[in-house]
């Protein structure tokens, strides 16, 4: 039996090492990352509701897969709190996290939220979550289809449409 030499068995020490000071360090990121939710969960207590940022709703994904993958990545929510705040199930939730993020392969990274809507909004059942954006938008905050569309990277007679369709459905 070959015995090792004293540089290998250095060397194997070394990485083993660097394995555990990584190991050390996701441990820890878990840990901020856990803390970050609780505050986030915290001051959305307070708020009444959480807030979703209408800058990932200019991307190239659909409305409901930029929603899902940013309640997935950003703010680390998992499939069964994302069903019972969505009213969605579960696979379907899966399939469209999916498709986003074979699309977009980045989480999404905001800077400075200038727009922010509360989620309960775009979840009303009886609409998509692009009809409850462009009727909020529209209605509530008394926008024009020309500011909406810019702001959601869309064409103003996509959202003319999307709205006259949601109020047909009213």
């Amino acid at each position: 039996m070959r015995q090792k030499p004293a540089k290998e068995e250095e060397n194997s020490s070394l990485i083993s090492d660097k394995d555990k000071k990584i190991q050390e360090v996701k441990t820890q990121i878990s840990l901020l990352q856990y803390e970050l939710i609780n505050l986030l969960s915290e001051k959305e207590e307070q708020e009444g509701t959480t807030k979703i940022p209408l800058e990932i709703f200019s991307s190239e994904l659909g409305a409901l897969e930029a929603l899902v993958k940013y309640l997935r990545e950003n703010l680390g929510l998992e499939y069964k709190l994302i069903k019972k705040i969505s009213g969605r199930s579960i696979g379907a939730l899966g399939k469209t996290y999916s498709s986003a993020a074979s699309k977009q392969k980045y989480e999404f990274l905001i800077k400075i939220p200038n727009f922010n809507i509360d989620i309960d909004i775009l979840f009303a059942q009886k609409f998509t979550v692009l009809e409850n954006l462009v009727l909020h938008l529209k209605d509530k905050s008394g926008m024009r289809f020309s500011q909406i569309a810019k702001m959601l990277n869309r064409d103003p007679r996509t959202i003319w449409t999307v709205y006259t369709r949601a109020k047909k459905k009213k």
